[in-house]
């Protein structure tokens, strides 16, 4: 079982999120680039086979926004109140300079709950539930 770091500043400080939690003891982040993926990863806030249900695992999701400069994650963190303390990504969003880059993100999460695409921005969000 994957031992989870609780110091909960130095990983409000990795997402730029706040260490007050709010309603249901979670707190949605966005943004997140591959430096803080792999700082969440390197210091145990991220278990790197972590899933969002029928999502990739954050490793998988880190290797994709390696390859795409631009892509981002989102997703939460969990209170440490709560016994199911940890940091989950739900997906990735980003503006592409290129289609073939845009292709690359649709077809990598094209099993994605919900995937809003702007092909005249070459924009994308992609989300598992």
């Amino acid at each position: 079982m994957f031992k989870f770091n609780k110091d909960v500043e130095r990983r409000a400080e990795i997402l730029g999120i706040d260490t007050i939690f709010y309603f249901g003891g979670i707190q949605r982040f966005s943004g997140v680039t591959t430096e803080q993926l792999k700082a969440l990863m390197d210091e145990n806030f991220l278990d790197p086979k972590d899933d969002q249900n029928s999502s990739y695992t954050a490793k998988e999701f880190y290797d994709f926004m390696l390859e795409h400069p631009g892509v981002t994650a989102h997703g939460y963190a969990v209170s440490e109140a709560r016994q199911d303390y940890r940091v989950t990504i739900e997906g990735m969003e980003g503006s592409f300079k290129t289609k073939d880059d845009l292709i690359d993100f649709i077809y990598f999460c094209r099993d994605a709950d919900s995937l809003d695409i702007d092909k005249v921005e070459l924009y994308a969000y992609s989300w598992w539930d």
